[in-house]
């Protein structure tokens, strides 16, 4: 019997697709192969684009309140010194509205789409509220530092793995001791857990302010990313060499 380690749902249904489904598990995580495929593909904006020249950008990305009253007290003590992208986990449009009323000076991702004379004026807007779907995973390669969102809730944080891999230092919630990159992400100094404004106001000047730490926390984000790669390989080569695929 060849026993290897599954650590995701999408590994196991892809060999339970051709029959294997006991006795055998795959090493390695799949999830972290497909971040990096995701990492060559970059994202062609105008918008985003327009938005970010020049500025020290945090992308928060799939937010619920809790991490939405944060961010937004954080861009009031800090009087905008950053500029925020938000991709709020609902996109409803009562949800929408009462983020753009959270955060001051702030436009919609759809606004600027549908009116192009608004980018004329995007200086004066401090937070970008991305009120589409299919754009996080790329979007988090213009953020300086990434807040990845859902630590504040029952079922924790989102997608750490899609932040990390830009190699940028990532921020999250209290609610991350289930997912086992996040404990390793934070051990590895390549990520960092909050509480409030407070503690979130103190991890991003550390990191804006000190160079040397900020760059040794995004080549720990990355590097432990790559260092995880190649389940997707070892799961067809066991296809392969067992002769599992006939046509």
């Amino acid at each position: 019997m060849i026993t290897f380690f599954v650590q995701n749902e999408s590994s196991q249904k892809l060999l339970a697709s051709i029959g294997v489904t006991a006795n055998v598990t795959v090493s390695g995580d799949t999830r972290f192969d497909r971040v990096i495929e995701i990492a060559k593909q970059s994202l062609d904006s105008k918008i985003i684009q327009s938005f970010c020249t020049g500025k020290t950008v945090i992308v928060a990305g799939s937010t619920w309140e809790d991490d939405e009253v944060i961010l937004a007290a954080y861009g009031d003590e800090t009087d905008h010194q950053q500029k925020i992208i938000i991709v709020p986990h609902e996109l409803d449009k009562a949800h929408i509205e009462s983020i753009k009323k959270m955060f001051k000076k702030s436009v919609c991702y759809t606004e600027l789409e549908k009116n192009n004379a608004l980018l004329n004026d995007i200086e004066e807007y401090h937070t970008l509220i991305v009120d589409t779907v299919g754009m996080l995973s790329r979007l988090y390669s213009y953020g300086h530092i990434n807040y990845v969102g859902g630590g504040f809730t029952h079922d924790g944080i989102h997608n750490i793995l899609e932040a990390a891999v830009w190699g940028k230092p990532v921020i999250i919630g209290e609610n991350y001791d289930k997912y086992f990159e996040a404990v390793d992400l934070i051990e590895a100094g390549a990520a960092e857990s909050i509480s409030d404004v407070v503690e979130l106001k103190e991890v991003v000047d550390n990191w804006l302010e000190d160079a040397v730490a900020y760059n040794e926390s995004s080549k720990a984000a990355k590097e432990y990313v790559y260092a995880k790669a190649g389940a997707s390989e070892k799961i067809m080569e066991y296809i392969y060499v067992n002769r599992l695929l006939t046509n």
